[in-house]
């Protein structure tokens, strides 16, 4: 036999065996574990070159062109999607969900550490619109936080978990994106068993250790990604209620801690807390005395309700999912309005930490309008940006069940993101007026974000890939701002004043 015939069908068999390889890299990283962009790049450059020594040898022209095509895509498939696909390395599709974080105390090596900060800084430099730019402000402040955390870890042979989260939450942070920021997930956590008695009390927590929130947000800003104040006050609230998350914000837990509970007359008390009193999910729910068979009956995501003698509907929405469960409660809601008359509609989005904005589509599509305008947004693929600008959009409406009545979006400090956009889309199109108070975050900011867990801590990070831009360029306001602005627990008896009989 020929030494030539042999030697170049064995580059045809390389290359075709490496192109699988390289093909099947792209399913494994997607759905089973993270394949590092460098594996990617070495095996694409060995099946090009294995396919390059095959056509420079003898053999039939098709069969050439064939595994030069067929290569050829699949090679620059696999290159798109490991150096510009957002998603690359990402948790979003993997089968298998990432095991919990150790506890918080738990010490990680130096190396281990160093690792996970890395990984955490080359994807939000990878993924996030406000990095791609190496020359803008955005990344150089990132970059130096990056840098700085960095050496702090250097100094240590070993780093906690929290110590590792602090580190990456104070890179997070500086982009001052709400969206893009990190979460240990710990188990075993353990919860302040008084939580329920001071909450069903006439006081409420209003600080820690001698601080009020808005004073301890003030030294602690750095470890929470944020937009307006009142949603770090929030969060930051909630995390004094955990030993784990105590320790995040360097508060000392295991000296016990001293809280501070305000009434609605301003009064002030102080209320001790020692670490004995830190327990279990489930010792809570047994010293408060919670039925966990009803705690454990999850209300619907979507539901509505009829008041005919306000002439209203509010449909309540608390997670933003455009799915079979909410189109039909839209309909049966509509069909009943339509029905009895009802003149006035309402959405209630207070308390709904976003999703899909497509629910707003599905809602216009009972409302009657021709069409209406959305936001544009930029999505980043590695160094490039894809622009979508859609200004007008043709609303395709369900005839038969047409509103013409009034439209209100009722809103509270924490409805973020798409249930931000709701109303921005009723105000900035002129559909109707909003009520309660400001959203969470900017209407021209960034989203849609990118979920990754650590490679040793497991903390899971988020991470924008879009920038969004308003609606109302015009709006001499950052945020989408209320036409009757109220607080949150009164804004139903703000509703009810608007509504036409």
């Amino acid at each position: 036999m020929d030494k030539a015939k042999v030697s170049t069908k064995g580059f045809f068999i390389a290359s075709i065996l490496i192109t699988v390889l390289v093909a099947l890299l792209v399913p494994v990283d997607f759905f089973i574990f993270n394949v590092p962009r460098g594996i990617c790049a070495v095996l694409v450059v060995a099946a090009l070159v294995a396919d390059v020594i095959y056509c420079c040898g003898k053999s039939k022209r098709w069969k050439k062109i064939t595994l030069s095509v067929f290569g050829g895509l699949i090679w620059l498939a696999v290159i798109f999607f490991a150096f510009f696909w957002p998603y690359w390395n990402s948790a979003v599709f993997k089968l298998k969900t990432a095991p919990s974080s150790p506890q918080y105390d738990f010490v990680l090596s130096q190396k281990q550490a160093l690792e996970d900060l890395d990984f955490a800084y080359k994807q939000v430099e990878r993924i996030h619109p406000a990095m791609r730019n190496k020359k803008g402000s955005e990344y150089k402040t990132v970059k130096a936080a990056y840098e700085k955390q960095r050496a702090v870890i250097c100094e240590k042979n070993g780093v906690t978990v929290n110590e590792l989260a602090r580190c990456v939450q104070r890179v997070y942070s500086t982009l001052h994106d709400a969206h893009t920021g990190s979460f240990p997930q710990y188990t075993d956590v353990l919860y302040y068993r008084e939580v329920k008695n001071i909450n069903d009390s006439e006081y409420g927590f209003h600080g820690i250790n001698g601080l009020s929130y808005k004073d301890l947000l003030l030294q602690k800003s750095d470890l929470f990604s944020y937009e307006k104040d009142e949603w770090a006050l929030k969060d930051l609230a909630d995390y004094t209620i955990r030993i784990d998350l105590l320790d995040f914000l360097e508060l000392e837990p295991a000296n016990g801690v001293t809280y501070m509970l305000k009434n609605d007359d301003n009064k002030i008390i102080e209320r001790q807390a020692s670490p004995d009193e830190f327990v279990t999910v489930e010792e809570y729910y047994k010293y408060n005395n919670v039925d966990t068979k009803a705690k454990g009956s999850a209300k619907p995501f979507v539901s509505y309700q009829i008041d005919e003698e306000h002439s209203l509907a509010v449909l309540t929405l608390t997670s933003c999912e455009n799915n079979k469960q909410y189109k039909n409660c839209l309909n049966q809601m509509f069909t009943e309005v339509k029905e009895k008359g009802i003149k006035n509609v309402a959405v209630d989005v207070r308390g709904n930490g976003g999703g899909s904005s497509l629910v707003i589509n599905s809602f216009f599509r009972y409302l009657d309008i021709d069409s209406f305008y959305e936001s544009s947004w930029d999505v980043r693929y590695g160094p490039f940006v894809v622009k979508h600008t859609k200004p007008l959009r043709k609303n395709h409406r369900i005839k038969e069940l047409l509103f013409t009545g009034n439209v209100f979006v009722l809103t509270n400090e924490r409805s973020f993101s798409s249930a931000m956009m709701f109303p921005q889309y009723v105000k900035d199109n002129g559909i109707g007026k909003i009520i309660g108070v400001t959203p969470a975050n900017d209407p021209s900011g960034y989203g849609d974000t990118v979920r990754n867990y650590l490679p040793n801590s497991h903390i899971k990070t988020f991470i924008s890939k879009t920038d969004f831009t308003r609606i109302d360029q015009d709006s001499p306001d950052r945020y989408v701002e209320p036409d009757y602005p109220c607080k949150s627990s009164q804004v139903m008896e703000e509703l009810y004043r608007h509504c036409e009989h």
